[in-house]
């Protein structure tokens, strides 16, 4: 089984975070003025998700598990 790092325990939590957000803009009345203080925390988180799950679901995260098996298989042959 795969070592859970701090890592993904950090982008677990902003994805879990952003899917948060997005429901209590869509289904809880907000006063105005807390809208304010909303808006810009949303309009932050969003994008790191976005960068978040491109990098679990894109070549990136492949790209890091090959390395670390290139590494591993070159140090058992020292």
């Amino acid at each position: 089984m795969k070592d859970i790092t701090f890592k993904d325990i950090l982008a677990t939590v902003v994805i879990v975070l952003i899917f948060t957000i997005i429901g209590v803009l869509i289904f809880i009345e907000i006063p105005e003025k807390n809208k304010e203080i909303l808006y810009p925390i949303a309009g932050g988180l969003l994008p790191t998700g976005t960068i978040i799950l491109g990098y679990y679901f894109g070549s990136s995260f492949n790209s890091s598990k090959k390395d670390d098996t290139i590494t591993t298989l070159s140090n058992n042959q020292k």
